[in-house]
């Protein structure tokens, strides 16, 4: 789960994130939030402004008025009528200060499972773009072929961005309930995603964390077409 919270100071909110299973990125206000916005792609953007309740209600329509529809989860005081305001801009939910660790990965979980219950049908990536529909891939316009586990290879490393996924965990992932295969499988399929990407312009997308797993780093890489103009 990769999640951008948003607040002043480092609070105990954003200390309930902080595991193995979410990569966490901070932004002290709106101006930084959509710089980071527009540089990457999240799961779910969490608004803690404290009591600063028309900074929170601010970066939610700056947010919706963008066209930016990543999940939010606006914390705020203790009065209703903010949340109730919170909603109405167009958070996905609302909660109030302090929140235990247990009740704000809930509403989290609860955010995610109700946009993918909607239907939503892509990932992106930077200039990496998954139809989940569809199962096409393309880079930069450039459409990539690519087999059915390649495909799921890749979704979860993208899902899982910033963080390891170790072969077993990768395993499980593409083999749920099934008998699963020889580990080696893994890096012969890596190696023809790998080549396939490169050849569409994403190179080094996957990388490999030695003894541990895999990993796709958090910030995404430009593609060829982009690196030829900028030079």
């Amino acid at each position: 789960m990769r999640i951008l919270m948003v607040e002043k100071a480092r609070t105990s909110a954003s200390s309930h994130l902080d595991d193995q299973e979410s990569v966490t990125l901070c932004a002290e206000d709106a101006d930084e939030t959509m710089t980071l916005l527009g540089d990457d792609s999240f799961d779910a953007v969490v608004v803690n402004m404290g009591f600063h309740a028309q900074e929170t209600f601010e970066l939610i329509r700056r947010m919706r008025a963008a066209g930016n529809d990543t999940p939010i989860l606006a914390l705020t005081g203790l009065d209703p009528r903010d949340r109730i305001k919170a909603l109405t801009l167009g958070a996905d939910d609302a909660a109030s200060l302090p929140i235990v660790r247990s009740e704000l990965r809930a509403r989290l979980a609860s955010i995610l499972r109700r946009r993918r219950e909607a239907g939503q049908t892509w990932l992106q990536f930077g200039m990496l773009r998954m139809c989940l529909a569809t199962r096409q891939v393309s880079v930069g316009g450039t459409d990539v072929r690519l087999t059915g586990k390649e495909f799921d290879i890749l979704e979860v490393m993208i899902q899982r961005r910033g963080t390891i996924v170790t072969k077993a965990g990768l395993l499980h992932q593409l083999y749920k309930g099934g008998e699963q295969p020889d580990a080696k499988i893994l890096d012969v399929l890596i190696c023809r995603l790998r080549k396939k990407l490169e050849h569409a312009g994403a190179p080094n997308l996957i990388g490999t964390v030695w003894g541990r797993g895999f990993v796709v780093m958090n910030t995404p890489l430009a593609s060829a077409a982009e690196e030829r103009l900028a030079a």
